[in-house]
């Protein structure tokens, strides 16, 4: 979305990342929960490299009152639980 290639950003300055922020998104653009949206994560965790110790998974809320940020948040986890990089 940012017009930056993220593998090559980090690539770049992987000897200064010790966490990366993991947000998802759909194909429109839209928010979604990690590991369901487009971005391609295994590959940007492998340009990152060993120094990456930290990953904060982040799902926005969405305009409704009853949203339970856990369960995203959980589905999320066990999808970096479960990526080979």
């Amino acid at each position: 979305m940012a017009g930056v290639d993220s593998r090559s950003l980090v690539a770049e300055h992987r000897d200064r990342i010790g966490l990366l922020h993991v947000k998802d998104m759909g194909p429109e653009g839209e928010i979604a929960t990690v590991g369901e949206g487009t971005i391609d994560f295994p590959a940007i965790f492998a340009a990152a490299g060993d120094a990456v110790h930290w990953y904060a998974v982040e799902r926005d809320p969405i305009d409704d009152p009853g949203y339970d940020p856990f369960g995203p948040s959980a589905a999320g986890l066990a999808y970096l639980q479960s990526v080979d990089f």
